[in-house]
C-alpha cells in the first residue's frame, strides 16, 4: 500500500497491518489481537486510514483508558495525537462538540483528526497517511471511501 507523507515529497509504502499495530501500541498500549488486527486492516483498505484510526480512537477500550469521561477522552486525543495538553478553551469546545454529536466518540475522533491536520503538517507529521490506490486499479472518492475499478489498458478494462 502506498502512502504519501506530508513532511516529505517521497512516496512511502506501508503495510496496513503495521500501521494498525502502530496505532494499537500508541493509543491502546498493547499489540493487536489477530481478530482486531484483521478487522482494522480491512477498515484501512475499505474506508481509508483516517476512518480506521478514528475507529480505534473511538473504541470502548480507548475511552476506558482515559477515564470513561468526555473530558478524559478529549485530553487523551490531544496527548496521543498532538502530543500536548488541551487548553481550557479547547477542552470546552471539544467536550461541547462531543455532547452535541450525541456522545459519538468515533465521529468526534474523526473530526479531531481532520482539525489536527494543519498542526501536524507544520511539524512534518500526519495523523494518518494519505491513501493512494495501487496502479492496477483506478479509483474515485465516494462518501464511504473509494470505489475501485480495473485500470484501463490498451483501450479496454482488464488485466
Amino acid at each position: 500500500m502506498l502512502f504519501l507523507s506530508t513532511g516529505s515529497a517521497r512516496a512511502q509504502y506501508y503495510d496496513p497491518a503495521q500501521l494498525v499495530q502502530s496505532w494499537y501500541a500508541r493509543y491502546l498500549g498493547r499489540q493487536a489481537d489477530p481478530g482486531g488486527l484483521s478487522v482494522w486492516v480491512q477498515q484501512v483498505r475499505s474506508f481509508g486510514p483516517v476512518q480506521a484510526q478514528a475507529g480505534i480512537l473511538g473504541s470502548d477500550e480507548y475511552y476506558a483508558r482515559h477515564g470513561s469521561r468526555p473530558e478524559g477522552f478529549v485530553q487523551g486525543l490531544y496527548a496521543d495525537v498532538l502530543g500536548r495538553t488541551a487548553s481550557r478553551r479547547e477542552m470546552h469546545s471539544w467536550v461541547s462538540r462531543f455532547l452535541v454529536d450525541g456522545g459519538n466518540r468515533t465521529q468526534l475522533a474523526q473530526e479531531f483528526l481532520g482539525a489536527a491536520q494543519p498542526a501536524l503538517a507544520q511539524q512534518g507529521l500526519a495523523p494518518a497517511p494519505t491513501y493512494v490506490p495501487a496502479p492496477a486499479y483506478g479509483a474515485y472518492p465516494a462518501p464511504y471511501g473509494y470505489y475501485y475499478y480495473p485500470a484501463r489498458r490498451w483501450g479496454r478494462y482488464g488485466w
